[in-house]
């Protein structure tokens, strides 16, 4: 769906020479996106939705990235076999890790409108549901190349230091879904490192990594939110284990 998007570039660059891919660019604005799915030819085999609003984005629009998208890609496509980047921030928060038959209670409109477009899936044949954690590596660009421009640039930042979240690297999302492709699986999957960090943590453990000034402030610190679920299954399933984000190289990222 999303060219532009970590996972979509990623998945785009892995992919295309196995399934032929054809992907639409959030960069041109969500009406231009709906206008060039109705556009394309309806006789995919698999649809990818990762059109994605980072949970800090206005709630207003959450419905209309998630739950609407989805619903032109059921009507348009309806022989292909549908796959949703959904988020952890789906499950109730809380101290427990969290695997796929957790309960489901988000607690913000951002993990509302994930839910609204998963149930969409309900009644779709052999659909595959992606619950990821945040994600980083190379790609156009999201929260995480913000955050190394801002280290790049020695520019202050403030970031949210309340919701602990599993860092994912795009690399390794892109080729566990290519896996579960391959291996014609479906059902829902948790798709995360074991690491659990803030926005405001991941910055942090970057400007240590880096040896660079960390000139972040962490914003709503005083009350953490966990959303720390279990990858077991994917791992399990797949054999590709989760690359640690404090093992990375990330001095090329920056240079």
């Amino acid at each position: 769906m999303d060219g532009d998007e970590s996972f979509g570039f990623r998945f785009h660059k892995d992919a295309d020479s196995i399934f032929n891919i054809t992907s639409l660019y959030g960069s041109s604005g969500i009406l231009n996106i709906m206008e060039s799915l109705i556009k394309l030819n309806d006789n995919y085999d698999y649809v990818v939705n990762n059109l994605e609003l980072p949970y800090y984005s206005n709630i207003k629009q959450f419905d209309l990235y998630n739950s609407k998208i989805q619903e032109i890609i059921n009507q348009k496509f309806p022989s292909a076999k549908k796959i949703l980047l959904s988020s952890q921030m789906v499950y109730s928060p809380g101290p427990d890790l969290k695997n796929e038959e957790y309960e489901i209670k988000p607690v913000n409109e951002y993990g509302e409108s994930k839910i609204k477009a998963e149930i969409m899936l309900n009644g779709t044949e052999d659909s595959i549901i992606l619950r990821r954690g945040i994600i980083y590596g190379k790609c156009t660009s999201n929260i995480y190349t913000d955050i190394l421009a801002a280290i790049r640039g020695k520019i202050k930042m403030r970031l949210d230091d309340s919701i602990l979240l599993n860092p994912v690297l795009n690399a390794d999302l892109s080729l566990s879904l290519i896996s579960l492709i391959k291996s014609s699986s479906k059902g829902v999957y948790n798709a995360a490192g074991s690491e659990l960090m803030t926005l405001y943590g991941m910055a942090s453990g970057l400007c240590k990594l880096l040896d660079r000034e960390n000139n972040f402030e962490p914003l709503n610190g005083n009350k953490k939110v966990d959303y720390n679920m279990d990858s077991s299954k994917i791992i399990k399933h797949t054999g590709i284990e989760f690359t640690s984000f404090f093992e990375m190289d990330f001095m090329d990222f920056i240079l």
